[in-house]
């Protein structure tokens, strides 16, 4: 997999109700224009959305995943 980048920031909605993830990129400065870009949008145009945030990708660990599909939700 030579010359791609991993994506290692996520653009973010979030609202009064939760967050939404809306695009990742591999650069913070590429993510933050984005960011910015979009809030202004959204306050032009308000459509509910409260702000756009960049955020870290949080890594998954192989195991992790599998462990919780094999356990009952608990009480």
């Amino acid at each position: 997999m030579d010359g791609v980048k991993e994506a290692r920031f996520k653009l973010m909605a979030v609202t009064f109700f939760g967050e939404k993830e809306i695009a990742r990129f591999s650069n913070l400065e590429v993510a933050e224009v984005r960011a910015s870009e979009l809030n202004e949008h959204a306050e032009r145009n308000p459509r509910g959305y409260a702000q756009f945030v960049v955020r870290p990708v949080e890594e998954r660990r192989s195991n992790e995943g599998s462990a919780r599909a094999d356990r009952p939700p608990s009480r």
